[in-house]
């Protein structure tokens, strides 16, 4: 993540087709002004993307259906942790209307 790439935004058909068949299924949310606990996420799909809209969930609905902590998906703050798959996050209160990461 130390070498953050800005893309131009593709929609939600070519995010759900560049996500579900990215090799690692994972998503870096890099947020500089937030705090020190949320300025690096990462979130690891771990369960099956048939029914999942990482567009809808990451962007705008970040609710527990087909997205339940540690079943469908893995948090991590730091890369070590996300490399080694220790120390993911126990909590995440989820909300409609609000994109990724919600209220974790």
């Amino acid at each position: 993540y130390n070498d953050v790439k800005l893309y131009t935004p593709v929609g939600r058909d070519d995010f759900n087709s560049l996500f579900a068949n990215s090799q690692s299924k994972t998503l870096v949310r890099y947020c500089p002004d937030c705090s020190s606990s949320h300025q690096v996420i990462f979130y690891k799909r771990i369960s099956n993307m048939t029914t999942f809209d990482a567009y809808d969930a990451l962007t705008c609905n970040f609710t527990s259906v087909d997205n339940e902590l540690n079943s469908d998906f893995e948090l991590y703050i730091s890369m070590e942790d996300y490399l080694a798959g220790t120390n993911e996050w126990s909590y995440c209160r989820f909300y409609s209307g609000y994109g990724f990461p919600g209220s974790c």
